[in-house]
């Protein structure tokens, strides 16, 4: 429990020291003094690593609202962006992949995965794309779907759809908002 308080205090320090930062310094300083490559660079990087885990994606949430108040595109954002979470999210997949010989026996994931094989493929694009376009974690989705063995093709097409739909509509509302 002291463990988790820590580390909790941890990441609202951190936010806030950023939040302080990006005030004082300006985004728009802050994406010249990087440069816009590397302001593209930054956001593939943080999507990929701060977009896999359900703990830290807060920071990449704030890291594409910076930039884009830096004054970089939404739509390169989103496309870069949105390939970070993409393979952020595969690895996930991957681990529940793996993760099936340990909870072969659960019977909550047996029920979820006998729920999910059956639906039809396209209420099962509709449901994730959905999913994966809401700010919602898209780790703990992945992680249930590959330990359901549900097929990776499946949900290759609305995981990246959806990663790239959610840096779009964040990063495009925020450059809509600065405007007012």
């Amino acid at each position: 429990m002291l463990k988790r308080s820590i580390y909790l205090i941890f990441i609202v320090v951190i936010v806030l020291a950023w939040s302080y930062f990006i005030y004082s310094f300006g985004a728009e300083n802050l994406v010249e003094v990087i440069g816009v490559t590397n302001g593209y660079m930054l956001a593939f990087l943080i999507t990929l690593f701060g977009g896999s885990s359900t703990i830290t994606s807060m920071a990449y949430v704030t890291t594409i609202l910076t930039l884009t108040l830096g004054g970089l595109d939404p739509i390169k954002l989103a496309l870069i962006g949105g390939t970070g979470l993409f393979i952020g999210d595969t690895l996930y997949y991957y681990i529940g992949v793996r993760g099936q010989y340990v909870f072969s026996e659960s019977k909550f994931i047996i029920k979820i995965a006998g729920y999910i094989n059956k639906l039809p493929d396209w209420a099962a694009f509709v449901i994730m794309y959905l999913y994966f376009a809401s700010p919602s974690p898209n780790d703990v989705m992945v992680v249930l779907l590959g330990l359901s063995k549900f097929s990776f093709r499946k949900i290759l097409i609305p995981l990246i759809l959806g990663d790239i739909t959610f840096i779009l509509a964040i990063s495009y509302f925020m450059q809509l908002s600065s405007r007012l």
